[in-house]
């Protein structure tokens, strides 16, 4: 005989506030990949017309340091509120 197991209103509010705020974050993270190589390009041209005084390599780590680092602290951030509420998924 099969328990069924009921959740109340509350636990679900969480649930999907959670969900929410995930998806959120992912997005965001998603959103700063996908601009990470276009300031990278950016960077460089202005580094080649004199307008930054910086190397291309201090550019490159700049942008990678910022936007890619920010990005993958996004993922780990909407992956944890995914693992809060991971036993509600199924």
């Amino acid at each position: 005989m099969s328990q069924t197991k009921y959740l109340s209103p509350s636990s679900v509010q969480d649930f999907l506030s959670a969900r929410k705020r995930s998806s959120t974050l992912i997005a965001i993270g998603v959103m700063l990949c996908i601009f990470s190589p276009i300031t990278l390009l950016i960077l460089i041209r202005l580094t080649r017309l004199d307008i930054l005084t910086s190397s291309i390599n201090f550019a490159t780590g700049i942008d990678v340091i910022v936007l890619v680092a920010a990005a993958v602290a996004l993922f780990i951030a909407g992956n944890h509120w995914l693992k809060v509420h991971e036993n509600f998924e199924y």
